[in-house]
């Protein structure tokens, strides 16, 4: 596969990015003199951690909610055929004609020659990588 000269260039080469970016990232946090707040204003008051552990329905019930009408459950449609709701079809616009064509377009002949070279240095890179085989004893 990749010789032991490309392989140690490769683990040196990743060594050096990960110590570089160890430091930059340990000198940009030093840049930064961080106090803590003090610890009076991270105390929470007694009202503030209480946990109110009833149910949903007892919680509202206790706090004197009471729902107004009732949930209408039935299916959009049957709603909608109790109601006597007959939808009616918008009316769509109407596209204007397209211009005749003026000739060359060059928008689109620059997007295909961005996407031809990009196909191109593809295609040549991965030719590039392809090794000659290597001297095989004729079997016989």
């Amino acid at each position: 596969m990749l010789s032991p000269a490309f392989k140690t260039r490769l683990a040196t080469a990743l060594a050096g990015a990960a110590l570089a970016s160890a430091l930059a990232v340990s000198g940009a946090s030093a840049a930064h003199d961080y106090v803590p707040p003090p610890p009076s204003s991270i105390a929470a008051s007694a009202a503030e951690e209480y946990q109110d552990l009833r149910a949903p329905d007892t919680r509202d019930q206790a706090d004197g909610y009471a729902p107004g009408t009732a949930q209408d459950l039935r299916m959009p449609d049957t709603v909608d055929a109790a109601n006597d709701y007959q939808p009616g079809l918008a009316a769509q616009p109407v596209a204007d004609e397209p211009s005749e064509p003026s000739g060359f377009d060059f928008v689109s002949a620059a997007i295909g020659a961005i996407a031809a070279g990009a196909l191109s240095l593809v295609l040549i890179a991965t030719l590039g990588m392809r090794r000659p085989p290597r001297d095989r004893p004729a079997s016989a």
